[in-house]
């Protein structure tokens, strides 16, 4: 489950990491589809990839009707998404928790009544000095930003393979840090 706002005047923002890594497998594993939602096999492991279709603190309820057509719960469920507490293109898992005030993983955690879902979390840093957070995840990126954007994404869908393939402990060894000059900008 990638985590986005839909419409194209998101698309080429930081809270849409979700979404841009769920579209980075889908090109991969799933060539030529297009759409918010895949049933299919990566590396022999079934799958359903995913994007809600609702704004970000709505994503709890098209999240639960997912889970059921597939008759998945929370403990299926890898959710991917953009976190402004972590610093640029730091990757990182975590298990259960709070959402660090994250209104997408909020809006997830009140639907399922539980924390206990496995996150993926992309790291863009903080916004610059007197750029509100709200601000700075929603304006659309440009040049060098889309670019290590797209970077992150991949090292994210890549992370997800592993996941699948080998497990938590090796995802988590294989969670990548782009270098300072892959990380562009901020």
């Amino acid at each position: 489950m990638g985590l986005g706002n839909p419409g194209p005047s998101y698309r080429d923002t930081w809270h849409n990491a979700g979404f841009r890594t769920i579209d980075r497998l889908m090109s991969v594993h799933a060539p030529g589809r297009t759409g918010s939602t895949w049933t299919g096999s990566i590396g022999g492991h079934a799958v359903g990839l995913f994007k809600p279709q609702a704004y970000m603190n709505r994503s709890g309820p098209p999240v639960v009707r997912r889970l059921r057509q597939l008759d998945l719960g929370p403990r299926d469920l890898l959710v991917i998404h953009d976190d402004i507490d972590l610093p640029r293109g730091i990757l990182r898992f975590k298990t259960k928790g709070r959402s660090g005030g994250h209104r997408g993983v909020e809006s997830i955690m009140d639907a399922l009544d539980t924390d206990g879902f496995l996150r993926l979390k992309l790291g863009v840093g903080r916004p610059p000095p007197g750029i509100d957070p709200a601000e700075f995840i929603l304006t659309p990126l440009v040049g060098q930003e889309l670019a290590y954007r797209d970077a992150m994404a991949q090292e994210a869908a890549e992370t997800v393979v592993t996941w699948l393939a080998n497990g938590l402990d090796a995802a988590r060894q294989r969670v990548p840090c782009l270098s300072a000059d892959d990380r562009g900008p901020g």
